[in-house]
């Protein structure tokens, strides 16, 4: 048997600040939707990153920031982090949270029975 129940996870909000133009950058990226984007911040995050941004277009991103997952840093050693970069450099603004997310809770597991 099993049910499901609400848990909460981390996660990351992504926000629209207004801010200057884009700086030097790490990655470029042209035509890019919202969407695309909130994915990639996902996979660096290694948490799940929502867009309230409302943003529709699409856009081309400039965005340069340090590693700190062991890779390789930015071109520039003074780089900021992807949360400070997302903010200065798009006016994307990250805020974690939880968020309530079903799970599936397992209660018991049997092997076949024999025929």
């Amino acid at each position: 048997m099993g049910c499901l129940e609400a848990t909460f996870v981390k996660f990351w909000g992504m926000d629209l600040t207004p801010m200057g133009a884009p700086q030097k950058a790490d990655m470029t990226s042209t035509a890019v939707p919202m969407a695309s984007l909130v994915n990639v911040l996902s996979r660096q995050m290694e948490r799940v990153v929502t867009d309230k941004t409302g943003l529709t277009g699409r856009y081309d991103l400039n965005l340069a920031w340090s590693r700190d997952d062991g890779g390789t840093a930015a071109n520039d050693p003074a780089s900021p982090s992807i949360v400070t970069a997302l903010e200065e450099q798009l006016g994307l603004r990250l805020r974690a949270a939880k968020l309530p997310v079903e799970t599936l809770v397992v209660d018991h597991v049997a092997l076949p029975a024999g025929n």
